[in-house]
């Protein structure tokens, strides 16, 4: 079987048990099973023999002679038990002997939407109570209901085992939400501060945008690249939404303002129909930004690692007025001020987690 890639394991047993080597002692062992008085499966029943769900067939002597000498179907019963809507399997055994095969199956049917969990009740050489409460542990972690009153009144506070009957004080709820930030030994980097990435040049960018990007076929448009990760700019950190680090809405109108002034028109600038298509969400892996300018408006692109396919992400139009006619002409709203004093914490209930360096609002 090996020389034919078929892969193969050779088994510890002191007869060829499920094959046909077992047939001198059939009548014998059909007589024994006759003596058994067989009752009807309470629950499904997935037969070795067949692989297939069974019930009334399996309360018989005759089915146990024949379970003797057939193969056993195993990875068809693995298959029927995730047809059957199974979601957990605990191993009821001296130790793991069928869990790895039963991943190994689960695997080969390269079904994503099929997850089965194997946990083992016991195992060789291990405390038989601590591997039970382990196995109880992870099926409760996996939502199955544990009676733990019954547990510990019927079983874990006997006198035979009084070290698993010990209460654990745990902390008090709620927390006090008090944050404590690490002092950092260098400032962060601002904008207008940031080296090139990944720049051997080391030159300055051009704030917020980057690299100014230079054509070899020319171009009436103004292109900027920059490339950002959950790591740098390293305040970026500090931008979290649900504990992933994204990159922040006032960054994307940042470039889209510096990229608008760099026409040096005459006036003051004012965006417009600004429109954020996607977040951007940064890992270790540094993804690209490129900015472009065009006459009236500005894009900024997204390129992810490893893919050469460019996406729009925020664009918006530009024009520069006289920003004394525009206040002329805007209408004075009523304004109430609020308080400030959990603003953050309030966010951060909500999955908005924003560091020291986003930290900035002190009046609304």
């Amino acid at each position: 079987l090996a020389e034919r890639g078929i892969q193969c394991q050779s088994l510890n047993v002191s007869h060829a048990f499920h094959s046909r080597l077992m047939l001198p002692v059939l009548d014998s062992f059909r007589e024994v099973c006759a003596t058994v008085a067989f009752n009807k499966p309470h629950c499904g029943f997935i037969s070795n023999t067949t692989g297939e769900l069974m019930m009334e067939e399996v309360a018989s002597a005759e089915y146990w002679a024949r379970h003797m000498l057939a193969p056993v179907k195993f990875q068809v019963g693995i298959e029927t038990l995730c047809k059957s809507y199974c979601d957990l399997v605990v191993e009821v055994g001296p130790h793991t002997v069928l869990s790895a095969n039963v991943k190994l199956t689960v695997a080969a049917l390269n079904n994503p939407d099929i997850e089965l969990p194997v946990i083992a009740s016991a195992r060789r050489k291990r405390d038989g109570i601590d591997v039970f409460l382990h196995c109880l542990g992870e099926c409760y972690g996996c939502g199955l209901p544990i009676d733990w009153d019954n547990l510990n009144r019927q079983w874990l506070s006997g006198e035979s085992q009084p070290r698993y009957s010990r209460s654990l004080r745990l902390p008090n709820y709620p927390f006090q939400r008090q944050t404590f930030w690490f002092a950092e030994s260098q400032p962060r980097e601002r904008w207008d501060e940031l080296q090139s990435h990944g720049n051997a040049s080391g030159s300055m960018i051009s704030g917020p945008l980057g690299q100014p990007l230079s054509l070899a076929a020319g171009n009436s448009l103004d292109y900027y690249q920059i490339n950002v990760s959950n790591q740098h700019p390293s305040f970026l950190q500090d931008h979290q939404i649900f504990g992933e680090v994204v990159f922040p809405a006032a960054g994307f109108l940042d470039m889209l303002a510096t990229a608008a002034c760099s026409a040096q028109q005459v006036g003051d600038l004012l965006l417009s129909n600004v429109v954020i298509h996607r977040s951007c969400v940064l890992n270790d892996e540094a993804v690209v930004l490129q900015t472009v300018r065009h006459s009236d408006r500005v894009e900024i692109f997204l390129r992810q690692p490893h893919d050469l396919k460019w996406q729009l992400i925020v664009q918006g139009d530009y024009r520069f007025i006289d920003a004394e006619m525009l206040a002329e002409n805007q209408p004075l709203l009523d304004t109430v001020e609020v308080a400030t004093d959990d603003f953050y914490e309030r966010l951060d209930r909500r999955g908005l987690n924003y560091g020291g360096m986003f930290r900035t609002v002190t009046r609304l």
